[in-house]
């Protein structure tokens, strides 16, 4: 058994050594403003070490430099709004129940599965009791039958629970909710709990393998209330995720989740917008069948094995589950591989007559395979050619911007006229930094920094952690989106579905974590990593051929390099009206007349 790390120091994990500095989320000491103090906002100091943090301090001021205004950006320090990641973690904090969603206008008080996991791994090294309220909130909401409204079925952890009373929207918002939404997704007019997804739960499971590795191990015997009000323990809670996934393998050893509410989410990943993963011509996939998802057959193998750890007393469980996730793997890489693209496609959904159909759209789902177990087992020669593909790829002008990847390759920018809120032209911070922590897994730590700076560069103008950025197909960033909806005089105009989230958790919690890792590395000298000498070449390559960026220390930086702004307008309602019109035209013509062909067929074989 391993003790609970949970006390007055933590475990480092990048050095075998223990710090003496209690680092901590809630713990503001230091004024935020120039980037690298907000940094190490995250230092608690104690009377027992008190020397070391005055050495800390003065090092710190060391860093901070003050260059001269520069008149072409238009912006002075005082126009940068100053921005603590952490402060806006404490508001974000919920005690018993982890960190909020965000505080803007749609997810406020909601408890969405899969940002709640993302973020509690996110702060697991600083605050573990975040982890541990998730596990706790999640095992208490996860599925225990089967409802087709919700799509609840025992074992899934579930997608958005929405208390609609607590919910901060105004009385005329929130009556579509109460009185169609809700019904709709099986709730009443007070609340609603969906299971709309089929990542968070092997999300789930992988984040209650986190705690167990790195805190305490007595987490599966931790005692929980389900939403029954019959007791259970964490252990089970992730036997009984371990069997849903299970429960949705088809015969080709692939995980495929089919839909039983015809007004449920249309995408069960965290692209869960109309057309969020399109075919390669823009197109709405075949949504009425099951689709197989790329990421989630990932995280569903890396499920497999984390929970093979959890019960490695038990042989035989263990081995059936390892079992199941190797098959998982070698399937998605036959399957899903395009050797003409070197790189993976999104997945595939049914064509009429019920056969697969590879989706080709170039897209960054590719990036999270990297921050998984999914190349560990295979050999040198295959790790080599997938990751040097995936990588090479997302490094290119199809992707790399100036505040990280875009989600959706360049190429297919002008597929619609509609800019989709997961497509070419936005970036999210949350995707960018799951692909920089598997680039760190991966052994390239030099392209994870280029990431994260972008990343740290991109909320410090911006003011707020926001939810994603948008990106025109030359690259230049809309920082202030909301003013670039009030335009007029202009005819370039950037048609989008919707508008970002402001300061929402996995964003902030990304920023946080990317500045800890600065830290750690400007208190620990960097050490050279073994590595593979391909890896080393690719990495070297790649930073010749990129634009590379330091992190800006202090606003006046900010204010030097601030992106030149656009002339353009961003129009989340005619976005939203051509995405719905889009969907009822595909609908009405293909996607129905094709389902009930099929049906008909069916009947016709009996």
């Amino acid at each position: 058994m391993k003790e609970n790390k949970n006390s007055e120091t933590i475990q480092d994990p990048s050095s075998e050594e223990t710090t003496d500095l209690k680092t901590t989320i809630s713990s503001i000491e230091l004024e935020p403003g120039d980037l690298l103090k907000t940094d190490h906002n995250f230092i608690k100091f104690t009377p027992d070490n008190s020397e070391i943090n005055e050495q800390e301090i003065e090092r710190l001021r060391l860093l901070i430099s003050h260059p001269e205004y520069n008149e072409p950006t238009g912006k002075k320090a005082e126009d940068i709004e100053k921005l603590s990641s952490l402060q806006i973690l404490k508001s974000l904090r919920k005690l018993g129940r982890g960190l909020d969603t965000s505080q803007g206008f749609m997810y406020q008080e909601d408890i969405w599965g899969r940002d709640r996991v993302i973020t509690a791994i996110d702060t697991l090294s600083t605050e573990p009791e975040i982890a541990l309220e998730t596990i706790k909130t999640l095992a208490e909401i996860q599925g225990t039958k089967v409802n087709k409204k919700s799509e609840e079925e025992p074992g899934r952890i579930h997608d958005e629970n929405k208390n609609i009373d607590r919910w901060p929207a105004p009385p005329l918002v929130k009556l579509p909710f109460r009185t169609i939404i809700s019904p709709l997704w099986g709730g009443n007019s007070k609340e609603y709990t969906m299971y709309f997804s089929g990542d968070t739960t092997p999300l789930y499971i992988s984040l209650v393998h986190e705690y167990f590795e790195k805190v305490d191990s007595n987490i599966l015997d931790q005692e929980i209330i389900d939403k029954d009000g019959k007791q259970k323990n964490v252990g089970e809670s992730v036997k009984q995720a371990v069997g849903w996934i299970s429960s949705h393998l088809n015969n080709d050893g692939l995980v495929e989740i089919p839909k039983t509410n015809i007004f449920s989410i249309l995408f069960q990943t965290w692209r869960d917008g109309i057309y969020s993963n399109p075919d390669e011509k823009g197109r709405l996939p075949n949504i009425l069948e099951p689709i197989v998802y790329l990421d989630i057959q990932a995280l569903s193998a890396q499920a497999y094995n984390h929970a093979a750890e959890m019960v490695s007393n038990n042989n035989e469980e263990s081995d059936l589950l390892r079992e199941k996730a190797k098959r998982l793997i070698d399937v998605t890489v036959k399957e899903m591989w395009m050797e003409d693209e070197q790189f993976f496609s999104i997945g595939f959904d049914k064509d009429e007559k019920g056969n697969n159909r590879l989706l080709r759209t170039i897209q960054s789902n590719a990036g999270w395979l990297l921050n998984t177990d999914f190349f560990d087992e295979l050999s040198e020669g295959e790790r080599k050619k997938y990751i040097s593909g995936i990588i090479t790829k997302l490094f290119s002008d199809e992707f790399l911007t100036d505040v990280g990847i875009r989600t959706r390759s360049v190429r297919h920018a002008d597929d619609r006229s509609t800019a989709d809120y997961h497509g070419s032209l936005v970036s999210w911070p949350v995707d960018t930094y799951m692909f920089a922590k598997g680039l760190r897994r991966q052994g390239f730590p030099d392209l994870a920094t280029q990431l994260e700076n972008r990343i740290i560069n991109a909320v410090n103008m911006a003011g707020k952690t926001e939810e994603f950025f948008i990106i025109d197909k030359n690259g230049k960033v809309i920082i202030d989106v909301e003013e670039a909806t009030k335009k007029d005089n202009t005819e370039d105009i950037i048609a989008i579905e919707r508008i970002p989230e402001k300061n929402i958790a996995w964003t902030t919690t990304a920023v946080a974590a990317s500045k800890r890792q600065k830290g750690k590395e400007f208190r620990q000298p960097k050490k050279e990593i073994e590595s593979d000498q391909w890896k080393i070449d690719l990495q070297s390559e790649i930073l010749k051929n990129i634009k590379q960026i330091d992190v800006y220390k202090s606003r006046e930086e900010v204010a030097k390099n601030f992106f030149e702004q656009p002339n353009t307008k961003v129009d989340p309602l005619k976005g939203m009206l051509n995405s719905i019109k889009d969907l009822t035209s595909q609908m009405s013509r293909e996607l129905f007349p094709n389902k009930l062909r099929k049906i008909l067929r069916e009947k016709f074989k009996k």
